[in-house]
Order: C-alpha cells, then structure tokens, then sequence
C-alpha cells in the first residue's frame, strides 16, 4: 500500500515493483536541477510533469522531485493562480505546488507506466448514520492496514452486476498480512466502523 486517505481512497503496488522505484529515481537524479525543462505556465489536467513533494520538516531533505500528473489546473483561482493539484503517481497522493516550479516530464519517464493503483472496497460503506468515513474509523482502518505488507485479491465477478468494476475503479478483499490473514472489511464492520455496502441495481 503506497498512500491511503480512506477505505475509498487507496492505493497500491506490488512489491515487485520496487526496482522500477529506483530506476525512476535514477532516471529524475541523473538531470541536473539546471537542465529541467519547465512546464509551460497554465498545464491542462492529466499534463505529466515532475513535482516537489515536501514531506512537511521543513528542510530541502525532505524535499524532492517525483513523478506526477495535473489534476486540478487552478486549486485556488480566487487566492492563487499560481497554484495547481498535483497526484504523484507512483504513490497516489496529491498535494497542492506551484506550476513554477513543475517540470516537463522527460521521454524516457513518459513510458514507464504508474506504478500505484488506486483500489476501492466493494463490500463496505460508512455506517448509515455517518454522510462519509468518521475519522475514527479512518484511524482505526489506518491502523490495521498501515505499515503492513497487506494482500488483495479482486473480488469475484460474479459477487456484482457490476463485475469488477464500480465507478470506473478496481475493487478488492484484502487480508492484513499476519499469520493468518484476517479481512479487513469484515474487522472493519464487526467493530463498527463499517456497514456491507448494499448495491441497489435496477435495469
């Protein structure tokens, strides 16, 4: 699991995949900070570019640049117009930066494909007195999937009218990665945090 907001926001790569990390890293290091192209000054949604991520310490270790792509043109046109969303797409998460500073994504980055998948749970939804995730239970889900080699399996096509897919996003089970793998949408319910979501079909 590379980044996960909520049960309706995850996202994922497989373990294999850790060498294409470091090839993209050595790729994004080998340009030297002059040598970047920049982005032209008003990138459409779904531009590739090269982002700074800051993880928030404060200091230019903790910020680099990673791949990424525009989601959101103007995250602030009333304040700042200089301001775009990015999603950084190895991961999935978003973050707001300044169009100044994105960068053209180079060709040979270009073909790698992302290598986080966003993932929903097609089995579980907020309980019905809640309009979306409480925190609770956003911490509580965090803390049984955080950290954790976790394993997910699609569902089976025929659990859903729908197959595989439900609002154009791959759904899955997933256990938590002890021993004996545990469902985390059925632990998710059973502490109450959760309901099985319920999908009303008709034709």
């Amino acid at each position: 699991m590379t980044w996960t907001l909520d049960p309706a926001e995850i996202h994922i790569a497989p373990i294999s995949i850790s060498e294409k990390h470091d090839q993209i890293e050595a790729l994004i290091n080998s340009v030297q900070v002059h040598d970047w192209e920049p982005l032209p000054p008003d990138p459409s949604v779904d531009t590739p570019c090269i982002a700074y991520f800051d993880d928030g310490d404060g200091d230019e270790e903790g910020r680099g640049l990673y791949r990424a792509k525009v989601v959101e043109a103007n995250a602030n046109p009333l304040c700042d117009t200089d301001s775009c969303t990015v999603k950084f797409v190895d991961y999935g998460n978003i973050a707001q930066v300044s169009k100044s500073e994105l960068k053209a994504m180079p060709t040979a980055l270009r073909q790698i494909p992302a290598l986080a998948t966003r993932v929903i749970f097609r089995q579980i939804c907020p309980p019905q007195s809640e309009v979306d995730w409480s925190e609770e239970a956003v911490r509580h889900f965090k803390g049984l999937v955080g950290g954790k080699v976790c394993r997910f399996t699609p569902t089976d096509a025929g659990e859903s009218p729908a197959g595989f897919y439900f609002g154009g996003v791959l759904t899955v089970r997933v256990g938590d990665g002890r021993g004996e793998e545990e469902d985390v949408c059925e632990r998710m319910i059973r502490d109450g945090y959760a309901e099985e979501f319920q999908m009303d079909v008709r034709f």
